[in-house]
């Protein structure tokens, strides 16, 4: 019994403590915005190496550390890329790309899956082509290919620029 209660007195202390930290929310909300990033992406599909057939851009809001998905979907096709980037210093990041592509096919379900990671200065534009040129060619028989333009811009110059 004694020992029960012990355990939560330790406990209501513990919570009480983390209750009653020093940052009030809106320093919590500040330092967050300070570290906040946004992801811009130009994507585009491109046919025979001339024509936009489809482009898009996005910009998702993140702080380092935490994904950004991006889903592209068609009727038999899926492709799931995660960008997560990793604050290096002031100027540069890391930034990771998984992707993930499936595609129902007569003979069955296809899957092909990457990982790649480079470092990057802010606002550095990178080009990722997702499927990559030749394991499109070989998925549809022609030259068709996704590429996405990537750029990391802090959240706060970004809102400066819209203002």
């Amino acid at each position: 019994m004694i020992r029960k209660r012990n355990v939560l007195l330790i406990l209501c202390v513990l919570t009480k403590a983390v209750l009653y930290s020093d940052d009030t929310n809106e320093e919590t909300l500040n330092r967050l915005l300070k570290d906040a990033v946004t992801i811009s992406v130009h994507s585009r599909i491109v046919i025979h190496d001339s024509e936009d057939y489809w482009e898009s851009d996005l910009k998702k809001v993140t702080i380092p550390g935490r994904t950004v998905t991006l889903i592209f979907e068609t009727e038999n096709e899926k492709l799931s890329i995660e960008l997560t980037p990793f604050k290096i210093d002031e100027e540069s990041y890391m930034l990771t790309a998984m992707s993930n592509f499936w595609r129902e096919a007569i003979d069955g379900v296809q899957f092909r899956s990457s990982f790649k990671s480079i470092n990057l200065q802010l606002e550095e534009l990178i080009l990722f082509y997702p499927l990559g040129l030749k394991t499109q060619e070989a998925l549809t028989g022609g030259s068709l290919y996704m590429e996405l333009g990537i750029k990391i811009i802090p959240f706060e110059r970004e809102k400066e620029i819209s203002e």
